[in-house]
């Protein structure tokens, strides 16, 4: 049996050192990554609950129901059987809108279908208690939503800044008011009651109070993804590192004694 072709040993402990170098970049943004979103949940437990103010702000927060605050929008679609719908769904667990499929109106089998703006913000009525609702994003606007969701604005822009609410939305007390909103004997089968979640009720700063918030929440995720693109990015150089100096495509110049 043949044995396998081996650096020298010297090179050998380079090539380790060489690869030890990104570990370590790696193990550092991940330990970064993890204080940032311990800070972002931090951050959010606080401000959304009044706990901690902004500087400047003052003044009691306002309790109003969901009914005051919110409104059902429908758009219906004009159907058109040759026409290519780009469908879009809500992830669980808050983790935002997706594309789901394009499709072609012929394809479609229920044929109602509503149109999604940016700013509007989504309930999915099957899956809501597991956190499926979320903000649609200008990359989505335009898209299309099945009868499954339940769209919504704000009734009065003075009131209610969309972008504050999304953040409220991921609270673990807004899951519980979706759970205590919701129907059914199973938690999997359970089905969301929005009249009964719209007599709830949510306490709101004013709204320069939750811009302010909104922007502060923003800029610590927009971080957090910085850092999880430069980890991935760093997980890639190490395997291209590892194709490379594992296989002698590329050789370290090791200084030998004199």
């Amino acid at each position: 049996m043949r044995l396998p072709c081996l650096p020298p040993l010297p090179e050998q402990r380079a090539i380790t050192a060489c690869l030890s170098t990104w570990d370590t970049a790696i193990r550092k943004s991940n330990q970064l990554l993890a204080q940032k979103e311990l800070r972002k949940k931090w951050l959010m437990q606080q401000l959304l609950t009044g706990k901690k103010r902004l500087k400047g702000f003052e003044g009691a927060w306002k309790e109003y129901t969901y009914e005051q605050l919110l409104k059902v929008v429908k758009r219906p679609v004009e159907w058109n059987d040759a026409h290519l719908y780009n469908l879009i769904s809500v992830r669980r667990r808050s983790g935002g809108i997706f594309l789901r499929e394009a499709l072609y109106g012929h394809q479609i089998k229920v044929k109602d279908l509503r149109t999604a703006n940016e700013g509007d913000f989504l309930f999915s009525k099957m899956q809501i208690l597991h956190g499926a609702s979320a903000l649609v994003t200008k990359e989505f606007a335009g898209a299309k939503i099945s009868g499954s969701y339940i769209a919504v604005v704000a009734k009065d822009a003075r009131l209610l800044n969309m972008e504050y609410f999304q953040w409220y939305s991921q609270l673990p007390y807004f899951y519980h008011q979706t759970y205590v909103s919701s129907y059914g004997v199973h938690i999997e089968k359970m089905t969301f009651d929005f009249d009964a979640f719209l007599t709830l009720e949510i306490k709101l700063p004013t709204l320069e109070e939750q811009t302010a918030i909104a922007h502060i929440l923003q800029t610590a995720d927009q971080e957090i993804q910085l850092l999880k693109a430069r980890v991935e990015k760093l997980k890639e150089q190490k395997k291209g590192m590892m194709q490379m100096l594992l296989s002698g495509k590329i050789r370290l110049n090791i200084k030998k004694n004199p």
